[in-house]
């Protein structure tokens, strides 16, 4: 096994596009990475740079203690398992998964041996006679899988291996692959777009934007501090509400609403006086016909636009008294400030659209940004 560096990294494309800009990242011996973002914000080109599909313009990549910029994938002691499986239709899924050993030309008997450890290890010892075209595609992505595995690799890469299954198979896909990595132990690159697979499945998290890195963190950081207003808006779905406020002297505002800043809060805004960017979870809210405030919530009265009822929660739509939607462009990101906000509340709320009622909201829990840079204050 090996760790993976990239020591800045850049990737220009021939028409000026600079699809991945200065990287520094130190990918653990052992971890599993995940790379989310939008489509296009750098993900799979940093991707393929580790893989050898793509020349970085500048910078270094090194596997274990080798820098690979002029190795050819081959030599790069790299698995890579692709979205759409790219499984051979006329072999078995025995020869499939041997494959890549016949290529090295390991004698029979530990070819042998190595399909049986990797189809034992995914459940697919009744299925290595079948051919792709008679399997699933949990079955077909278990087999790629079965393909990168018996090559004993110091590493993984992954781009979007799930975004062809369904969402049941989805989830259940996840699950395999956190086994299936805790069995192995292998450094783990992965791309995604979705972020429930970065959040359920990755050790670390590094969240992309037009080709840099905006933050690198555990999941629970990245959705509990976000660095700036891209992740948490990209991180969380619903994502996180904002709206424009003002704080001076231990006090927030927000069109007629004032309140005392929490303790936390107060000490790391001592010094600001003057606009932020208030940002609230859809779970900071509550109802409280059902739930009783906490020390550090406050009321205010909204005007119900939408509810969904989804069984274990209900989402509800709605418009704060006196705060008007409008765009703010902070970390190169567009963030609609107020207009309709979301909570997440308790699956027996009730409420009808136009009706009237107050909503609680947990100020403890409230994040705060700049407005120029996006950034975290």
């Amino acid at each position: 096994m090996a760790g993976i560096t990239f020591a800045g990294v850049t990737k220009h494309f021939g028409d000026g596009t600079v699809a991945v800009d200065n990287l520094d990242l130190e990918i653990r011996d052992g971890e599993f990475m995940i790379f989310v973002g939008p489509s296009g914000c750098g993900k799979t080109t940093a991707l393929r740079m580790v893989a050898g599909l793509e020349d970085p313009t500048s910078g270094q990549i090194v596997i274990g203690d080798r820098v690979v910029n002029d190795l050819d994938p081959v030599d790069r002691d790299i698995a890579m398992v692709f979205q759409n499986y790219a499984l051979y239709p006329h072999m078995s899924v025995r020869d499939n998964i041997g494959f890549p050993l016949r290529m090295q030309k390991l004698p029979k008997p530990e070819r042998a041996k190595r399909i049986a450890s990797a189809a034992d290890l995914l459940g697919l010892g009744e299925l290595l006679e079948r051919k792709p075209g008679a399997l699933s595609g949990g079955q077909r992505q278990r087999v790629a899988m079965g393909r990168a595995i018996v090559r004993h690799p110091t590493a993984f890469l992954m781009d979007e291996p799930l975004s062809n299954l369904d969402a049941k198979l989805r989830v259940q896909m996840r699950a395999e692959l956190v086994k299936l990595h805790q069995r192995l132990g292998v450094t783990t690159l992965y791309v995604t777009h979705d972020q429930t697979e970065a959040m359920t499945l990755g050790e670390r998290v590094a969240v992309l934007n037009f080709g840099v890195i905006q933050q690198v963190a555990s999941p629970g950081e990245l959705y509990s501090r976000p660095a700036n207003t891209f992740v948490a808006t990209f991180i969380g779905s619903p994502s996180m509400n904002f709206l424009r406020a003002r704080v001076s002297q231990g006090v927030v505002e927000f069109a007629a609403f004032r309140f005392e800043l929490p303790a936390p809060a107060r000490d790391r805004l001592a010094d600001i006086d003057g606009e932020v960017l208030l940002g609230l979870r859809p779970e900071h809210f509550f109802d409280p016909r059902l739930a009783a405030p906490d020390a550090g919530s406050h009321i205010l009265p909204v005007t119900v636009e939408l509810t969904e009822q989804l069984g274990s929660e209900t989402l509800l739509y709605f418009r704060a008294d006196g705060v008007e939607a409008e765009q703010e462009r902070g970390s190169d990101v567009e963030v609609e400030l107020g207009g309709a906000l979301v909570a997440r509340l308790d699956p027996r709320t009730t409420a009808a659209a136009g009706e009237r009622l107050v909503m609680g909201v947990d100020m403890e829990r409230a994040h705060y940004f700049d407005p120029t840079t996006g950034n975290a204050i």
